[in-house]
């Protein structure tokens, strides 16, 4: 197995990826002051689309599953949903 340069490239996407996510891991626990891993979902999807990650249809529908009866998001169950796009967002740190 050889390792190419589209191969360093990916890898590379996927580590700054996981640097959004948990950035945005974080953020949530932040929120989260009762410590319950939920967060209302309105406020979750206000501090991802501040941050520019767009969520692909399979992500809303099984965010939908998530979605407490209360309107709360399980937080780490969404961040693990979530397909990071670094272009639409901007390859920002957080």
């Amino acid at each position: 197995m050889s390792i190419t340069p589209s191969t360093v490239s990916q890898v590379e996407v996927q580590l700054q990826a996981n640097h959004v996510k948990k950035q945005l891991r974080g953020l949530f626990k932040k929120v989260d002051q009762d410590r319950e891993q939920v967060i209302p979902a309105d406020i979750f999807y206000q501090l991802i689309e501040l941050h520019q990650v767009n969520l692909s249809s399979e992500a809303k529908a099984a965010l939908k599953r998530a979605v407490k009866a209360s309107d709360k998001i399980d937080y780490r169950a969404a961040i693990a949903q979530l397909t990071i796009d670094l272009q639409a967002a901007g390859n920002n740190d957080l």
